[in-house]
């Protein structure tokens, strides 16, 4: 693995920083003219192609599984619709009614505490795996 400067972490702390920020000003100005479910998937649309230009631009070699044999997607299914569920579609669906009928200050304070949230949740769901410093720091 390269290393990265210290100003270009920052940089990059910077743009990540600003556009999250002003993400839900845009979010309540598209609402306007689009339903949530609308919004949503056009939302993972675009991340869907943006993910996939990446790919294709960088050229990274499929992960080796060594000895192993690869997962089995249709084994983890469950999984993965929870994931993409809880993620994903319902996350930006719920963003956009919310930004659509409060403030978007509102929003960006409650999209903020979503940590916490997860952290306090975790707690019932996660309940068998051990949780430690590194948990408690993110």
């Amino acid at each position: 693995m390269r290393k990265v400067s210290r100003l270009a972490l920052w940089v990059n702390l910077l743009v990540i920083s600003g556009t999250w920020g002003s993400s839900f000003v845009f979010v309540k100005l598209i609402t306007e003219s689009m339903y949530p479910f609308a919004f949503a998937a056009s939302r993972g649309f675009i991340a869907m192609a943006a993910l996939l230009a990446w790919l294709a631009l960088t050229r990274r070699a499929p992960p080796s599984h060594g000895d192993r044999s690869p997962p089995r997607p249709w084994k983890m299914i469950g999984q993965v619709l929870v994931l993409g569920t809880t993620n994903g579609w319902l996350t930006n669906v719920l963003t956009a009614a919310a930004v659509s009928r409060v403030d978007s200050a509102v929003v960006a304070m409650l999209q903020a505490a979503v940590p916490l949230m997860v952290a306090y949740w975790r707690i019932f769901f996660l309940w068998r795996s051990p949780f430690g410093a590194a948990n408690l720091l993110g």
